[in-house]
């Protein structure tokens, strides 16, 4: 019983992986014009940089310093 739980843990963790790194592909490159609401897709850096409110003058993809 163990041994299928095993393996159905890593189908899971691996179907989990490859859903992650696909997703990856659809993010906006490092220094891209962005919106911190995410309206104009998100950052891969995970970080929108705008100084204004959101839906203003876009910002741009940046990490966290």
């Amino acid at each position: 019983m163990h041994k299928y739980l095993a393996w159905f843990i890593f189908a899971v963790a691996t179907l989990w992986m490859i859903a992650g790194s696909m997703a990856q592909g659809n993010c906006l490159p490092d220094g891209a014009p962005c919106q911190a609401d995410g309206s104009m897709g998100n950052c891969c850096t995970t970080f929108c940089l705008q100084h204004e409110q959101p839906g203003g003058t876009p910002g741009h993809c940046t990490t966290r310093s």
